[in-house]
């Protein structure tokens, strides 16, 4: 958050906001219902989950330092249609709706990233889709690894994912099953494509793991 704290919009909303600490998964809203409050995320994260009437769960999405929770009900009044929950010890900044209209009326800066926010979270779901109806399962693993992973050093070929993806986490995400997951890996795994070290993955050679998408 070291980003913001020099902002008037990020100033304005600490006086008038509270600050809300939510335990690991505690529930910040419910799907179904409509939210009254804007949460600015201060650390840790969120988990958006979609529940069928049946119970199958779909993941929607994450919310991570920086980002706003709520937006969508803020802007249209409409219900949730997932629930939201910590995924580990989470800390907002917590206002009412009326509070943040106001606030973004007044500040044509915080507007700018409300709508940066509202942007990029669209720009995922647009990804996401895409993916869904272009990849296969293994295909959209391995772009997931793609992106989660960072430069090592000055080899842009060679990449690295710490902490280490959980299997399970991975392809709640991906509508997919642990056990896929842990196919894939261990396949790319054997061809060298990808290696695991204690509390990572390394990706050894981007060029043919993206290959590796295309041809799948």
């Amino acid at each position: 958050m070291e980003y913001f704290q020099n902002t008037s919009w990020f100033e304005e909303i600490c006086n008038q906001s509270k600050e809300r600490v939510y335990k690991r998964g505690e529930i910040f809203g419910l799907q179904g219902e409509p939210l009254q409050v804007v949460g600015l995320v201060l650390s840790g994260k969120a988990t958006a989950i979609s529940f069928s009437k049946n119970g199958d769960e779909t993941w929607v999405g994450e919310y991570e330092e920086g980002q706003f929770i709520g937006l969508m009900s803020l802007l249209t009044n409409n219900v949730s249609n997932f629930e939201i929950k910590a995924k580990s010890k989470l800390i907002l900044r917590v206002l009412s709706k009326d509070k943040m209209h106001e606030l973004m009326r007044e500040n044509a800066a915080l507007c700018e990233v409300v709508a940066i926010d509202l942007a990029t979270r669209l720009n995922s779901s647009v990804s996401d889709l895409v993916d869904v109806h272009t990849l296969s399962v293994k295909g959209r693993i391995c772009a997931e690894l793609i992106r989660l992973a960072l430069p090592i050093g000055i080899d842009p070929d060679r990449q690295i994912i710490r902490p280490s993806p959980i299997f399970v986490e991975l392809a709640r995400r991906l509508n997919s099953s642990r056990e896929t997951v842990s196919r894939t890996v261990s396949e790319l795994q054997s061809k060298g494509v990808v290696a695991r070290e204690p509390g990572a993955l390394i990706i050894n050679d981007l060029d043919t793991l993206q290959q590796v998408i295309e041809f799948i």
